[in-house]
């Protein structure tokens, strides 16, 4: 039996077996109370300041760690009360002395380590040690991607800064273009819309200037072609408007996140799904070895007010095609949106349960679940490096993820609601925007961002709200725009450059901010609540912009006739 009097008896074993002892006491648990349900065993670590769970960490894991931590307290305690006892003898000099030579051998070996890990970018801590080597490797893959991709980045960043500042040509070219950048953005052309499903359309994306896909409540996946080809599409969608319709999902679609000619949609029948649909005709997207079919149906089953404009009486052929995907991912809970990493192998997707998930693409398997928020994970976005994620949930709290080591790196606090979107700038690397149920578009500055608040604060059992200390008051946005009365479900950088913000919601309006001054460059008026948005380039220097609403249409801008 371990007792009391036996801690002078074990003075010159270690730390470690000293905790161990403690451990193997038998009125350890008595004395400590540990509580046995995994919901308790978080509040007694959030109370010790401790992460609530760590990277692949279960229940029992979790209990055991807390069981430790209180051990190691103990055994602090002890050894506190011990070095505070009044000292009968001197000490001796020589053992101080050898105490000194021992601390100084200690900092040599550390400096000569550091000098190791400087000469080799590579050998650097980003991987973690995990019993899973896969999921090593895929990390270490990961590393490499980010730091090569982002030594191109800054030398490309660095060749226009020289360039901008020693030719005074380059600068006015540049401040020219902006200039007319923004004449495009205030004068986009109203050209198209259509009743693209029978059912809410819940997200539209551009796959190219010229093709867009759509998937709605109604569980189809649609793509339309030759958008800038005409200037009137309801007469040209009987001629292959419409390229390819199936059904793709039983339940309603709630996210499309496109990569080249491949698709991936996820839904609320707890899957998604990887598409893939060649750029040409609908005879050469069939399989000989597909079983296909080709509908007529006619769709005179909406009137609204708000549709003046259209003729109802249209009949639209659709052609429906039985296609199988490529592969289908069964999950345990609904997923809420979805990020290719851009190196093309993984995805990740966010789910009601308060947990975001890490897919390999390559072996068709799911890599791990992560957990650390505490309300169902919604928005997500990997950095154009492919280094970090960022994550946002329901309760307004935003998280930065190191994909190289699977840590929290950062929490970000300052919405009100709701964070229903995030987006990394496509090219300077730091700049970060979060948007969501309140109506505020929160820009940050990655460099300047605490790293010290990995830890969520706590939450007021009465209001359900964030009690924040110094530490998260600190955290602030570089900048902040009250953009919307209503919630934002479309909020994006520019893509490639990064020189506007395009945000859009349930308002009814398309706006376009400036990424310098944050002022209001124009916006579009659609009328109805705006589901999703997106915007592409159509060669250097116009766009193409398309929305999906509520109303059941989606529609189609341009710059082109400017």
């Amino acid at each position: 039996m371990i007792n009391d009097h036996a801690s002078d008896d074990i003075g010159h074993l270690s730390e470690e077996q000293q905790l161990e002892l403690k451990l193997l006491s038998p009125t350890f648990l008595a004395e400590f109370k540990i509580p046995t349900l995994d919901i308790d065993v978080r509040i007694k670590l959030r109370e010790l300041s401790e992460p609530i769970t760590l990277f692949g960490e279960e229940a029992p894991e979790r209990r055991e760690r807390l069981k430790r931590l209180f051990a190691l307290q103990k055994l602090r305690k002890e050894q506190q009360q011990y070095d505070q006892q009044p000292i009968q003898q001197p000490r001796n000099l020589q053992n101080l002395q050898g105490f000194q030579q021992m601390k100084d051998e200690e900092e040599e070996e550390e400096d000569e380590s550091k000098e190791e890990e400087e000469q080799d970018i590579r050998k650097e801590y980003f991987l973690v040690e995990s019993e899973n080597e896969e999921l090593y490797q895929k990390r270490y893959q990961i590393a490499q991607f980010s730091l090569s991709h982002s030594q191109q980045r800054l030398i490309q960043i660095k060749e226009l800064l020289n360039n901008f500042n020693s030719n005074s040509l380059i600068k006015n070219n540049l401040i020219f273009k902006k200039e007319n950048l923004f004449k495009k953005l205030i004068n986009f052309q109203f050209q198209s819309s259509l009743i693209g499903d029978k059912r809410p359309i819940s997200n539209i994306k551009l796959l190219d200037s010229n093709r867009c896909v759509i998937g709605g409540w109604s569980g189809n996946l649609k793509v339309f072609n030759n958008l800038l080809n005409n200037n009137n599409l309801q007469n040209t969608l009987q001629n292959n408007n419409l390229e390819i319709d199936i059904l793709a999902h039983q339940e309603r679609i709630t996210n499309l996140a496109i990569r080249n000619e491949y698709i991936l949609s996820s839904s609320a029948d707890k899957t998604i799904k990887m598409w893939h649909f060649e750029n040409s005709n609908i005879e050469n997207n069939i399989d000989n070895n597909t079983d296909f079919t080709i509908n007529d149906t006619v769709d005179n089953d909406y009137n609204n007010n708000q549709m003046n404009d259209d003729n109802n009486n249209n009949k639209i052929q659709n052609k429906q095609i039985k296609k199988e995907p490529l592969f289908t991912f069964e999950v345990k809970t609904i997923p809420n949106k979805l990020s290719i990493h851009p190196n093309g192998e993984f995805f990740i997707s966010t789910n009601m349960d308060h947990t975001f998930t890490l897919f390999d693409i390559t072996t068709s398997k799911i890599l791990y679940h992560q957990e650390g928020h505490y309300s169902p994970v919604y928005g997500i976005d990997h950095h154009p490096d492919g280094s970090i994620i960022g994550t946002t949930d329901l309760n307004g709290l935003c998280k930065i993820w190191d994909l190289r080591s699977g840590k929290c790196i950062s929490n970000l606090l300052h919405h009100l609601k709701g964070i229903l979107t995030c987006n990394f700038h496509p090219f300077n690397g730091f700049s970060f925007l979060t948007s969501g149920c309140d109506g505020l578009i929160d820009i940050w500055d990655l460099r300047f961002i605490k790293q010290c608040s990995t830890i969520p604060p706590k939450r007021d059992l009465n209001n359900n709200n964030y009690i924040l200390d110094d530490t998260y008051r600190q955290q602030l946005p570089l900048y902040s725009i009250l953009a919307s009365t209503n919630n934002i479900h479309t909020c994006i950088f520019e893509p490639l450059y990064g020189r506007f913000i395009m945000s859009s919601g349930f308002d009814g309006k398309i706006r376009f901010w400036d990424n310098v001054s944050f002022k209001l460059i124009s916006e579009l008026e659609v009328g109805s609540k705006i589901m999703c948005s997106d915007i592409i380039h159509d060669g250097e220097e116009d766009f193409v912009l398309v929305s999906s609403d509520y109303d059941r249409k989606w529609r189609l801008w341009n710059t082109k006739m400017i």
